[in-house]
């Protein structure tokens, strides 16, 4: 640390109080007072002492009252001796002057020796402008790095390991205990929304480690030059490709890091997209996993909401009816067919500003074959056909077919409607059961012995209505299908 500056009083000439020999490193004045009653105060001077004779000596002490002690005597070319180098009488005298002051000065401006860095230099205020080789202040070079760029070779911390870390560990920052931890791609809350770094000096948990945040940074083993690494499984890297790239390969032992971190985790039910690459399309990502529902029980047009991110279309084609009899014709009737059910994940760019819904009607049941259940669909980008009506009496009647569906992600065909059955023997009728659809319960089958059974409707979305049984003077009528419907899940 450089020697502070000494006290400054030009000209004050005092004397010693008594004799002083060669190596004495204390002395006492006669006074420590000026002209005018003023008293010295303590501190460090510069002393010239016998001046204009041959025991002429220049030191440096420190001065309490009339005491001096800490004599360093020093001579024209700068050299240093602890303690007087001459032997000077009672009464000498004693001159206290600014020379060391200049000479300090001039020391500090040609590099002799530095600042004292017990009292940092520093503007009276704020610099008015800065250019070349001129003093920064502390705040000018801050706000010049939050306003430009820094350049440097390596950018290195202190940090402390939160498990056992060796050199080429490639490591992120868990804020929740504020340590140091391995990246781990199989993981991705190691690699989301936090910092990575370069081990350099390995260490045990909860203790002090260096960490590499740019730069070239050495510790590999076998890398491939010019090579691309990413983040590995427990703090290694590799070419493999993850979300997390670390760098380029600068020579087989480091790492140019030019750390890119695409890795994002969703919530909870949340739907999530990727890229191209395989990485997930944060952009994509609802921020609610609660979705607007919009249910179409009726046709209708849908219009795209403001800042969707996506939306779930599913939809249901409608029920055939069961078939009848009349008396004329006894015998089962067979159930209707289910409609067909589709879903679909849409983009607002799939959807447009709208869609027109169009749901298809309930099949109903009649005393021939059964009406067949509509077509369901959503614009030109779903269609849901609807379960054909179920066959009409007879000993062994054929059930409706079921819907068909086109456009989604997942398309599921209806169900055919159950098969009747009459046993002339005994005289016993077995009407064919409505296809349940995956939104509703297709009608039960029904049955009898000399007598006549409407066939029962179905419940629910898009199934069947059952056949009826006939045997009798009476005529039979199938039960009703049921219409079919769309439910929209809008995700914001």
């Amino acid at each position: 640390m450089s020697q502070s500056l000494t006290s400054i009083i030009a000209d004050l000439n005092l004397q010693i109080a008594s004799g002083v020999a060669v190596g004495n490193t204390t002395a006492s004045l006669a006074t420590n007072t000026d002209a005018d009653g003023v008293a010295i105060p303590a501190g460090k001077y510069g002393f010239t002492i016998d001046n204009n004779s041959s025991s002429k000596e220049y030191i440096i002490a420190d001065v309490s009252g009339t005491n001096i002690t800490g004599v360093i005597s020093i001579s024209r070319q700068n050299a240093t001796t602890v303690g007087f180098t001459k032997a000077h009488r009672r009464g000498a005298q004693v001159t206290i002057t600014d020379w060391v002051v200049l000479r300090r000065m001039l020391d500090n401006l040609n590099g002799t020796t530095g600042f004292d860095s017990g009292t940092p230099i520093g503007y009276d205020g704020a610099p008015a402008s800065l250019t070349g080789n001129q003093f920064a202040t502390v705040n000018y070079v801050l706000s010049v790095v939050s306003g430009g760029s820094v350049t440097f070779s390596n950018q290195t911390i202190n940090g402390t390991a939160g498990e056992t870390l060796v050199a080429g560990n490639f490591v992120y920052f868990k804020a929740s205990d504020q340590r140091w931890w391995k990246v781990d791609s199989a993981t991705p809350a190691t690699m989301t929304d936090t910092k990575f770094a370069v081990v350099l000096t390995g260490a045990a948990p909860a203790v002090q480690t260096t960490l590499q945040l740019s730069g070239i940074a050495p510790g590999f083993v076998g890398l491939t030059a010019g090579s691309t690494y990413y983040a590995s499984t427990t703090g290694a890297v590799s070419t493999t490709q993850t979300d997390v790239k670390v760098g380029y390969a600068w020579s087989t032992t480091e790492i140019l890091m030019d750390v890119e971190n695409t890795a994002t985790v969703a919530t909870a039910n949340k739907v999530v997209r990727t890229l191209g690459t395989g990485l997930i399309d944060s952009s994509f990502i609802p921020t609610s996993a609660t979705p607007t529902v919009q249910v179409f029980t009726a046709s209708g047009t849908y219009t795209t909401p403001v800042g969707l991110k996506y939306a779930v279309v599913k939809q249901q084609g409608g029920g055939g009816g069961g078939g009848g009899s009349t008396t004329s014709d006894a015998g089962a009737g067979a159930g209707g067919g289910s409609g067909a059910y589709a879903e679909k994940l849409f983009v607002p760019a799939d959807l447009g500003v709208s869609q027109v819904v169009t749901i298809g009607a309930a099949g109903t049941g009649t005393t021939a074959v059964g009406n067949n259940g509509g077509t369901t669909t959503f614009g030109a980008l779903l269609s849901c056909t609807g379960g054909s009506g179920g066959a009409t009496c007879s000993d062994s009647s054929t059930g409706g077919a079921g819907g068909v569906a086109t456009g989604g992600d997942i398309n599921i065909n209806g169900q055919r409607g159950g098969y009747g059955a009459y046993a002339t023997s005994t005289n016993t009728v077995v009407s064919g059961a409505g296809a349940s659809s995956i939104m509703g319960i297709g009608g039960l089958s029904v049955s009898g012995v000399n007598t006549t059974r409407n066939g029962i409707a179905a419940t629910g979305y898009g199934a069947g209505g059952s056949g009826a049984s006939v045997d009798s003077a009476s005529d039979g009528t199938g039960g009703n299908g049921t219409s079919g419907v769309v439910y929209v899940y809008n995700y914001f």
